[in-house]
């Protein structure tokens, strides 16, 4: 795509990297030195030289976990892949800090034997396949000693998007609440509360930066909130 730019045929790039990996460090040293307009979303490139459009995970985590430390007292558990990145170290510091902002102890970090490749099957949809059978992402959470681990009552939170659908089956517990730091139509009707990423403001911001690179203006960093939203499932809890 950079080719397609020196070629002349588009004027600037946004790029989207898989899984949250950003661009090489040739292909940026080759944005930097031509000048090409460029914007980096959900990278976490921290490189002023280069626009970029991020997601503020850490304070959205941290607003999700507080919400359910306010509507119920529990020691906090938090359930996570075995998948290094800056994106997932923000999720879990933000659910420390809401854990040391209520007063309570650190959470309890569950690593789930889940990795880079096999989060992509929880994007895809588990019927396409097997008609109501888990994929082997969905087992290996299921398979986890949770009973062991947590107890019905604790808050469970999970990094995925519908993990906590999976993890109230698995349990079976009716007293705790869940939340999940990212959504999708699972986590509206799973989780008790969980973290709206906001995919369209990114698209629009990353759209408006570059046109304004396009247009001789300077590289920009923009850091997006990530708003928590209460479930009907929370509703019920409270009532």
């Amino acid at each position: 795509y950079l080719n397609v730019f020196l070629e002349r045929q588009v004027d600037g790039v946004i790029y989207v990297g898989a899984d949250n990996i950003g661009p090489n460090q040739d292909d940026i040293e080759t944005v930097e030195r031509d000048g090409i307009p460029f914007v980096a979303l959900d990278c976490q490139l921290n490189n002023p030289s280069l626009g970029s459009v991020d997601f503020d995970y850490r304070a959205g985590a941290r607003e999700a976990t507080s919400l359910l430390i306010s509507k119920r007292s529990g020691r906090v558990a938090y359930i996570r892949p075995a998948f290094e990145s800056r994106q997932e170290s923000l999720r879990e510091q933000g659910v420390i800090d809401a854990c040391r902002d209520a007063g309570i102890e650190p959470p309890l970090t569950i690593v789930a034997p889940i990795g880079a490749e096999a989060l992509t099957s929880f994007d895809r949809d588990p019927y396409d396949d097997h008609v109501g059978e888990p994929s082997s992402a969905h087992a290996r959470l299921i398979e986890l000693p949770l009973s062991r681990l947590v107890n019905d009552g604790d808050l469970i939170v999970c990094s995925w998007a519908g993990w906590s659908g999976i993890v109230r089956v698995a349990t079976g517990f009716t007293l705790s609440l869940y939340a999940d730091l990212a959504n999708n139509l699972y986590s509206a009707f799973s989780a008790n509360c969980y973290c709206v990423m906001p995919n369209y403001q990114a698209g629009k911001a990353c759209v408006e930066q570059l046109i304004r690179q396009i247009n001789g203006g300077p590289a920009a960093t923009k850091l997006l909130p990530i708003p928590a939203a209460q479930s009907y499932l929370l509703h019920l809890h409270d009532n």
